[in-house]
């Protein structure tokens, strides 16, 4: 007889993973077999608590596939020779990076421009298996499912948001990083709202201050010109005084100085210094005037600005800053502090209905100004008239300023806020209207610009059209909607030009190219060569 003893090796699996839960594990392999004497077979096994192993049912190959695996799981395959004799192969390893999010909680709504509170974390992020967390804060101007970014160094719990002007949403993304493998969450998605909470200033031009059957509104109440004038006037005690004492022009609260002012009005001319003299309204000398009308532009719009700070005091209060500030249309008239809602236009020419209208003071009178407010830039325009300092302006940037004011709330227009974008609404127009024998084709016409050469290849060349200086947002759009090239010209003037570099496609296209001042926007149709 012969006595064999057996010496069974298990041989060696591979495959340790750590993916983020749940996941499903690649196969695990055999590094080397089991090997005795007799036939090898084998049974894989699984634990949950690393001690104890039970048969996986079917796991009989040298190899194993496991399921998706969602807690810590520790594999083994027994290797069994013909005679019973087994032997346990070494210690596979799957864990899951499991990322429980957490949540936060914030929603809030404000007058615009709106600074909310800091966000606050309800549960932190949190995982079971040893990770390390870490936060990233994202923010969205287009909706819980639209587009996300992150904020740059709002890596922490709690965030803190900056001031917003239109409806923003906010989500932290929580991130477990454990064994070199980083695993990511988002929380709940919160809303900040700004909401328009200015009342109509109803401000008006020198022009209707000149016509005296002109029709008007205050404080939700009609009045005539001279009944509006003299509740301006009112607010100054009886008497506004136009520049400084010395080299002024005063308005008094009666019948005849209501009437002078309505016949001078609106006035003109170039811009300058007050004779040093205190003149009466009624008793302006033949150098004042022009044709009947007051010949001098900056004191004549000082006047019309310094009547509609006394018909609402909250305009002069009003916060002056650099960027462009939007105003709309009230959507009940006279009395009305709500804002007509803009939209799409489904057709047409117009692609926005009640779009806002955008201002911007120029940085420079920004600066020189302080209080840096409406009724700064009055107490400048008087200090400029009275022959004071103009604090480095000259005359006429006071009154192109002043002018923007008083145009800026005229019909009750109201403050929607600072950095309002126009919305953008471009609808395609079918391939078959163009007349490709035209240079270009005009969709709207407020004689902004002149794009050319049309058609062009890939370099179109926008020439300024208007005569101020402003702000300038170039736009130029395909037939989709899709924005092929945009240019942003902090110093727009009359003849200026910008060249425009447009992807070329090889064939002939349609565009739409915008251009948007504060004074309004203007879009024409182009066409590219192949």
């Amino acid at each position: 007889m012969t006595v064999t003893p057996t010496g069974i090796v298990p041989g060696e699996i591979a495959g340790s993973q750590t993916l983020c839960a749940p996941f499903n594990p690649a196969a695990f392999t055999s590094v080397t077999p089991g090997s005795d004497h007799g036939t090898i077979s084998y049974q894989w096994q699984s634990s949950t608590d690393g001690t104890t192993f039970t048969n996986i049912a079917g796991a009989t190959s040298a190899t194993y596939d496991a399921p998706v695996v969602a807690v810590k799981t520790w594999f083994r395959r027994v290797a069994t020779s013909d005679v019973g004799c087994a032997g346990n192969s070494n210690v596979l390893t799957v864990t899951p990076n499991d990322i429980a999010p957490g949540t936060i909680a914030g929603n809030q709504t404000g007058c615009s421009p709106f600074d909310a509170v800091a966000f606050t974390s309800t549960t932190v992020g949190s995982t079971t298996n040893g990770g390390v967390i870490s936060y990233q804060w994202q923010m969205s101007t287009t909706g819980c499912d639209g587009t996300w970014s992150d904020i740059v160094g709002a890596t922490s719990a709690t965030y803190d948001p900056q001031s917003v002007s239109v409806i923003t949403n906010y989500r932290r993304i929580a991130t477990s990083t454990l064994n070199g493998v980083a695993c990511s969450e988002n929380s709940n998605c919160l809303t900040v709202t700004p909401t328009i909470c200015s009342n109509a200033l109803c401000t008006y031009t020198q022009g209707y201050y000149g016509n005296p059957g002109g029709m008007s509104c205050a404080d939700g109440k009609p009045f005539t010109t001279a009944g509006l004038i003299a509740k301006a006037l009112t607010s100054y005690g009886g008497t506004m005084t136009i520049g400084s004492s010395g080299h002024s022009v005063y308005i008094m609260n009666n019948s005849t100085d209501i009437d002078a002012l309505i016949t001078v009005m609106p006035g003109g001319g170039s811009s300058k210094v007050l004779a040093p003299f205190d003149y009466e309204i009624n008793q302006l000398p033949p150098n004042y005037l022009r044709n009947g009308k007051i010949n001098n532009t900056l004191l004549a719009q000082t006047i019309a600005l310094g009547l509609n700070i006394g018909i609402n005091s909250q305009l002069g209060n009003f916060e002056l800053k650099p960027g462009t500030f939007a105003v709309a249309v009230p959507e009940g008239g006279c009395g009305s502090d709500i804002p007509k809602a803009r939209q799409c236009s489904p057709g047409g020419l117009t692609p926005v209905i009640n779009e806002y209208k955008y201002y911007s003071i120029p940085t420079a009178v920004i600066n020189a100004i302080s209080p840096k407010t409406v009724q700064g830039l009055f107490a400048l325009a008087n200090q400029a008239l009275g022959g004071g300092s103009t604090n480095g302006l000259t005359l006429t940037q006071i009154a192109d300023a002043v002018d923007l004011i008083n145009n800026a709330f005229d019909e009750c227009r109201i403050f929607v806020g600072y950095g309002i974008e126009p919305l953008v609404c471009v609808t395609p127009i079918d391939n078959t209207i163009i007349n490709t024998t035209t240079s270009t084709a005009k969709v709207s016409d407020t004689s902004s610009f002149t794009a050319y050469p049309v058609p062009f290849k890939d370099q179109l060349t926008i020439s300024y059209d208007f005569k101020y200086v402003t702000d300038v947002k170039i736009e130029v759009f395909n037939t989709q909607g899709n924005i092929v090239a945009s240019n942003h010209d902090a110093n727009g003037y009359l003849n200026k030009v910008v060249l425009l570099n447009i992807p070329y496609t090889g064939q002939a296209e349609v565009y739409f190219v915008r251009v948007s001042t504060n004074r309004g926007n203007s879009v024409q149709k182009v066409l590219s060569s192949r």
